[in-house]
């Protein structure tokens, strides 16, 4: 059993690593096999049987590292030569324009049901990818921000919106653009009232002050009129008695 060289140039996005077996004359019906990968290299991405020797699978097993592909001949067909199981397909996980990776292959395969034990080896395969791949960078690493000319005090244009950003708040500047680093809404907020709301904002409370006192009065005398009938309805009981 072993694993079949993969295309060393990356073109597209997955490699496909064709696992095959050379039963050397003893027949087989059935096979197991389990790929081991590097996960900081690959991910790995689905199996096809495609052109396949054996035409019944069992569900395939994924962990981190490692891809299990069982697979057999029913109705009493064996095979005795080279022959495909199956194809693996994983995704690189680095950018790199020349790497290689080291690929793990276990398995076994029977026929009718005993073991043939077959050898089977690690491989090493080098990969190359299109220098065009993404690579990622820190956008920010070169950036060298703009100090302000000495003796003056950083502000923004007179038409940005941040022109009315007052230093407590909280800024930046770079290449000559004003960045605010931090402020608080609250603050921001009071001060955009203009005097005439806060005239409003008095009356208001004074309205609110004035409801408050007269419905206190009001009660007041509301509870001094039931107690003077309360009296007075004694003053009957005691009349009519």
């Amino acid at each position: 059993m072993y694993m079949q060289t993969p295309a060393a140039s990356i073109t597209g996005k997955t490699v496909d690593i064709a696992v095959r077996i050379n039963p050397g004359g003893a027949h087989i019906d059935t096979v197991t096999a389990t790929v081991g990968f590097d996960p900081t290299k690959f991910t790995y991405s689905s199996v096809s049987f495609v052109g396949s020797s054996f035409t019944t699978q069992l569900p395939t097993k994924t962990t981190n590292d490692s891809v299990t592909i069982t697979a057999s001949l029913l109705g009493g067909t064996t095979i005795d030569k080279d022959s495909l199981i199956a194809r693996v397909s994983f995704t690189p996980r680095i950018f790199e324009t020349s790497f290689q990776s080291d690929f793990s292959l276990t398995g076994n395969a029977a026929s009718a049901g005993t073991a043939t034990d077959p050898a089977y080896s690690n491989s090493t395969f080098a990969f190359t990818q299109p220098s065009s791949s993404p690579v990622p960078t820190n956008p920010l690493k070169n950036l060298t921000p703009t100090p302000p000319p000495a003796g003056t005090t950083p502000t923004a244009s007179q038409d940005s919106p941040l022109a009315t950003i007052s230093p407590e708040d909280g800024s930046a500047v770079y290449n000559g653009a004003q960045i605010l680093l931090k402020t608080t809404d609250a603050l921001a907020q009071v001060r955009q009232i203009t005097p005439g709301s806060y005239i409003m904002i008095g009356a208001g409370f004074t309205l609110i002050c004035a409801t408050l006192i007269l419905f206190a009065y009001f009660k007041k005398r509301h509870d001094a009129h039931l107690l003077l009938e309360s009296h007075f309805n004694q003053v009957r009981s005691f009349g009519a008695a």
